[in-house]
């Protein structure tokens, strides 16, 4: 299997062109959906400028780029609606440290310095559930754009 990559807005490519290493997520062991959204943010305004999601189903990994803000997506996500759902959210990121691990590390290349796994919850607010971040002698690579991670059934 291959990943498929699609290209929904071509000034946003810069940020899969060092994601080769998809090709090697698809040995994940799950069969369930699972979206992973990746947001940028800028170090001048703090904004949220774009997101990528990689769609996560049957061992194949679909991305996309976006340039909308991920609150909008993940704002109407709460435990309490889904108790069942976080619960096993939880439990596949809890049992798949690997799988960030390589992610971070696909990321290296591509001039990240850190990854989040962040939970969505009430009035759109996040919470950091799972922190990675890299371990670089390379002090200017530390001062580029943070990316962060909303994974989500």
């Amino acid at each position: 299997m291959e990943a498929e990559i699609k290209y929904l807005n071509v000034t946003e490519k810069h940020f899969l062109n060092h994601l080769k290493f998809l090709q090697s997520m698809n040995q994940i062991e799950t069969n369930k959906p699972a979206s992973l959204y990746f947001t940028t943010e800028s170090e001048d305004d703090g904004k949220f400028h774009s997101y990528i999601i990689l769609a996560v189903y049957n061992n194949l990994i679909h991305a996309s780029t976006y340039l909308k803000t991920p609150f909008l997506v993940s704002s109407t996500y709460t435990r309490d609606t889904d108790k069942e759902a976080w619960l096993a959210y939880h439990k596949w990121i809890s049992e798949n440290t690997s799988f960030f691990q390589n992610l971070l590390n696909g990321l290296e290349d591509a001039g990240f310095n850190e990854l989040k796994v962040l939970e969505p919850a009430y009035h759109s607010m996040i919470n950091v559930i799972y922190d990675l971040k890299l371990k670089t002698k390379q002090q200017k690579d530390l001062q580029r754009d943070q990316i962060q991670l909303i994974y989500r059934y």
